[in-house]
Formats: C-alpha cells, structure tokens, sequence
C-alpha cells in the first residue's frame, strides 16, 4: 500500500515513473560538476527532493517476538543509515525516535536493545506518544518497523483514526514471519500456567506439543495475518510494505522515506504553479483578511 498521505494531496496519480518523482538515489547515473554546485542547478538538473521542514518519527518494536531471526539487530542498522546519512543531507528533517512494547518512550540514538522491558505489542502506545510530541507547523512522518500485529488491536484501531485525523504520514515497515508462523505450541493442560508473552513461548517442556503446519494451513493463517496489518494502515490513511527479504530493511526504510520526499516536492510544485496560474478573482477568494491572533 503506498502513496497515502494526510498531511499533502499527490495529484500526479500513483504509478510515476521514477524519473519523474525527486530523489536522492535515483540520479546516480549523472555526474555532479562543481558549476553545478556553485550555480545552483542541482535541483533542475538532477530532480532533487526539496529539503522542507519534516518531523520523522521513526518507532522501533521491542516486543518480544522481535528477538527471533536477528530482526531488531536489521533495524539497528537502518537506523544506521537514517542518522548517519539523511540527516546530513536533508538538514530540515528532525529525527524522534521511540521504543514500544506494552509501553512506549523517547530513546536516544544509538540503541543499546535494553531501553524497555520486552513484552507484547502494543500500538496504541506508541501512537499516543507520537501524538504528544507531534509539530503541527510542519509535516509529521511516522516509519513503524515491526513484526507483529497489536496485541491491543481494539484500541490501537481508534487510535489510528487519530493518525489520520491529525494530518500525520504513515508507514509501517513489517518483517517476514511466514516461517516463524509454522510452528504452534498446543497446552496439553488447560490450566497451564506457562507465560506466553507476545505469541511467544520461552521453553517447550512435557505439557506442550509442538504442530508445524501445512502449507496450506500457513497460507491461510498469513491471510489473516496480514488483513490485520493492512487494516491499521488503511484506518491511518498511510502506507504498508510487507518485506520478503528482512535483509532489505536498510533499503527499504530509505527508499520509502526519499519517496515521500520526492512527492511532498511534486504536491508542493504543483500548488506554487496553482497559484501562479490563478486569476486574480481567483486569489481573492483564496487569500483571506488578515486576522490577529489573540495574545
């Protein structure tokens, strides 16, 4: 799902080729020359995204199930790439960075992986806290990396409609758990009293069985998996990719923050043209009384 935004309307239409739309990593088959640099022609010649004022607000899930298959050391690392290398590029962006699991806090960059205690996955958390630090004078950008679906999906439903509500961009990032999915853990006991945190179980012992699933039976419970994922990020209004390869996360994260910037640029050429073109009845009724505001 992509090419979702509440904060800006993208009147292009959503299948660009990708020469069209600004970008950072897409030119790199142009030479830069130092006439370039000092005439000012980097933007027209290599269709550069402009550098407008955005808050990103990059969530990483420290829930539990985020410790199988080296997941959070990958998020690590696209990371990685955000604070070494966008913000020295795109000096608007101001980067805020949480952790969440049954609870969400600000972290500071680098991560040590023992910021919070590891527990469910609660996404309700961590869209109040965006909503609390949220810059409503520019535009707010959320990239969520996770792998699981909230465990409070009720709430995190209404919270999501707030995300929307509030003119805030979306993008959730989620890793492949098809093969972790395989295998389900049957009590033998009813009344066991082994904690299960977050769909995951630390030991199998005597009272447990252990069922790996059929191919079919896989394919069906991942429809559902996914239905659930999709419909947090259709009640946000924002975007989803579901990675086959967890590796690319570190591209991934990249490419789809450099298209968002591409496309905030296009909206904002195409209102400037708008009202260059206008007529003067036209702007008008656009541009209203000045009005002060109450001190």
């Amino acid at each position: 799902i992509k090419d979702n935004f509440n904060s800006f309307s993208y009147m292009y239409g959503l299948n660009q080729n990708l020469d069209i739309i600004p970008s950072l990593f897409h030119r790199i088959d142009l030479s830069m020359s130092i006439s370039d640099l000092l005439t000012n022609r980097l933007n027209s010649k290599f269709n550069l995204p402009e550098d407008k004022e955005v808050l990103l607000h990059l969530v990483v899930d420290f829930s539990k199930s985020m410790d199988s298959a080296g997941k959070l050391d990958l998020v690590l690392s696209a990371l990685n790439n955000f604070y070494k290398y966008i913000t020295d590029i795109l000096l608007n962006t101001k980067i805020k960075l949480y952790v969440f699991s049954d609870t969400c806090i600000p972290a500071a960059y680098p991560l040590k992986g023992s910021e919070i205690k590891r527990g469910d996955t609660n996404y309700s958390a961590f869209i109040k806290k965006v909503l609390h630090f949220k810059d409503k004078e520019i535009h707010n950008k959320i990239i969520l990396f996770t792998d699981g679906q909230p465990t409070d999906r009720l709430e995190a439903l209404k919270m999501a409609e707030l995300i929307k509500k509030n003119k805030i961009d979306y993008t959730q990032l989620i890793f492949d758990i098809k093969e972790e999915q395989r295998h389900e853990i049957l009590f033998s006991d009813e009344k066991a009293t082994i904690p299960v945190i977050d769909n995951v179980v630390d030991e199998v012992d005597d009272s447990m069985t252990q069922v790996e699933l059929t191919d079919e039976a896989l394919d069906r419970k991942m429809e559902g998996i996914y239905r659930g994922f999709t419909e947090i990020a259709e009640t946000s209004g924002g975007n989803q990719i579901i990675l086959k390869i967890n590796e690319l996360i570190r591209i991934v994260s990249i490419e789809c923050y450099d298209r968002y910037m591409g496309l905030l640029t296009l909206a904002t050429r195409e209102q400037t043209e708008a009202i260059c073109n206008e007529s003067p009845k036209d702007a008008e009724v656009r541009v209203k009384k000045w009005n002060f505001k109450r001190l």
